[in-house]
């Protein structure tokens, strides 16, 4: 059952302020935000899909040593992937798997690799996105529309 009150207590502590435009149910809300982690990295595979003729884009997972592209979804369908970290939180700190570790596991399955490849341009189907790369001064005093959602 929603507690109304316990709402209200979690956003009077965790919320700067909070405007209201009257009569319209937009509210804006402010709160800070801080990326610690600067090595923050997230991976992707995209490739056209010639049986609804869109080009698709997925999250990916890059094994560097072994220079491997996996679907994460199929990680995540092997159980590996726990609140996005394919690894084992253990005394608050990530152990990563290695290939090694999941390999045997992963191809019993019958999950296949993602192929790497380049294009005529030289542009990959897998790429990286770092939070280096990202120019968040574009995005320090703007509103940024996100949707409000909750769990009932």
């Amino acid at each position: 059952m929603f507690n109304y009150r316990n709402y209200v207590y979690w956003f009077a502590n965790n919320l700067l302020f909070m405007n209201l435009i009257s009569n319209t149910g937009i509210h804006f809300f402010t709160f800070p935000i801080s990326f610690d982690n600067t090595s923050l990295k997230m991976h992707f595979h995209e490739w056209f899909d010639i049986g609804i003729e869109r080009r698709q884009l997925e999250i990916a997972h890059y094994f560097p040593d072994e220079e491997l592209w996996l679907k994460k979804i199929d990680l995540k369908n092997l159980g590996i992937v726990k609140d996005g970290v394919v690894g084992i939180i253990d005394n608050g700190r990530i152990k990563p798997y290695s290939w090694s570790e999941i390999k045997q596991d992963f191809h019993n399955e019958g999950f296949n690799q993602i192929n790497y490849v380049e294009s005529e341009d030289g542009i990959p189907n897998c790429s990286t996105l770092s939070i280096n790369k990202i120019y968040l001064s574009k995005f320090i005093n703007n509103w940024l529309p996100f949707p409000f959602l909750f769990r009932i």
